[in-house]
């Protein structure tokens, strides 16, 4: 199955996976502390900490295929 997400999809799906591992291991202050930064305002979508986004979308030009970066 080839599913192609968007990079707020994706970045949703990187919270959960940290989520369920903070959950289901020792609860990690460290983890906690990085979840409680990827808020987001449930009404408007927007970051707690807007930096999160910017960190994010780093991460995403650095392993994206140069030829495909924009």
């Amino acid at each position: 199955m080839d599913t192609k997400l968007t990079k707020k999809e994706a970045f949703q799906a990187m919270k959960n996976f940290i989520e369920l591992h903070y959950l289901r291991t020792s609860q990690n202050d460290e983890i906690g502390i990085l979840l409680g930064a990827c808020k987001q305002n449930p009404r408007t979508g927007e970051f707690l900490k807007p930096i999160m986004w910017d960190y994010w979308l780093e991460s995403i030009d650095k392993i994206k295929p140069k030829e495909l970066r924009k």
